[in-house]
């Protein structure tokens, strides 16, 4: 059975100082930095990739949030003081998305930069992928986003004011946060392999040997879609079509998405 961190590591007065709030924060540093980083080293300007990659974070946080408030509605119309406790946890990544890059292009749009959105969406491919990796960590302290149960070793046991209703009785659960973090850091790491070192996908077609603009962006997309198809598997969440829940249905859609935009910017290239 897998040990679980403090929800609080330290209290100020009547301040807490959350676990998920301090990885929340460690994953909104390590992205913009390692971006930004990147974005410098492809030859963007600092003050463009510095305004962009703020903004859309902003954006990202604001998205994330407003997302799991539209999810939870029937909660937060009885608890609005909660709609802002963002340190306690509760974002949506698919809301973060939207959030973010509508403020990314907002941004770029004032800087008349338009042209430069693909450069800056692959500078924030990988730190994307290691910034939700270390963001599910933040669900592990607050025993949430767990799966259903388990007698398997790598079980975690969640508390009992946390076992959701149904599962009163059951004491250790999958621990899809971990695996979905797990899956994203291999994701990372083909990532940085296949399209940072060689910049190539490995293949037998010599048609595939220019990787389009994006081309970074669109596999972390569709690699942490994958990732989150995969492990909603064992997760407990309302199932919509079927046996798929709705961030199944939204990861197909993505996946989908990445790939039709991917074969574009080849075309592009190709004529």
């Amino acid at each position: 059975m897998l040990w679980h961190p403090p929800e609080t590591i330290i209290t100020i007065g009547n301040f807490d100082i959350r676990t998920y709030g301090l990885l929340l924060a460690l994953a909104i540093v390590t992205t913009y930095s390692w971006a930004e980083y990147r974005a410098k080293k492809n030859g963007l300007t600092s003050h463009l990739a510095s305004d962009v990659f703020f903004w859309a974070i902003i954006g990202a946080m604001i998205g994330a949030r407003l997302g799991f408030v539209i999810q939870e509605l029937g909660y937060f119309q009885t608890h609005l003081a909660e709609v802002f406790a963002v340190r306690a946890g509760g974002l949506s990544f698919h809301g973060g998305l939207v959030g973010g890059l509508l403020a990314g292009l907002i941004v770029l749009k004032k800087h008349q930069a338009m042209g430069q959105f693909w450069l800056l969406a692959d500078a924030a491919a990988t730190p994307l992928l290691l910034g939700a990796a270390i963001g599910r960590l933040g669900n592990w302290a607050n025993q949430e986003l767990y799966g259903y149960p388990t007698s398997l070793p790598w079980g975690i046991t969640i508390d009992p004011a946390h076992r959701l209703p149904g599962y009163e009785s059951f004491t250790t659960f999958h621990p899809t946060f971990a695996y979905e973090a797990i899956l994203n850091l291999i994701g990372l790491l083909i990532l940085i392999i296949l399209l940072e070192n060689g910049q190539k996908f490995v293949t037998r077609h010599s048609s595939f040997e220019i990787v389009p603009a994006g081309a970074s962006f669109l596999f972390a997309l569709a690699w942490y879609s994958l990732a989150r198809g995969i492990t909603e598997i064992w997760r407990i969440s309302d199932r919509l079509a079927g046996s798929l829940s709705l961030a199944q249905l939204i990861s197909i859609g993505l996946i989908s998405i990445c790939a039709a935009v991917y074969l574009r910017q080849h075309l592009k290239i190709k004529n």
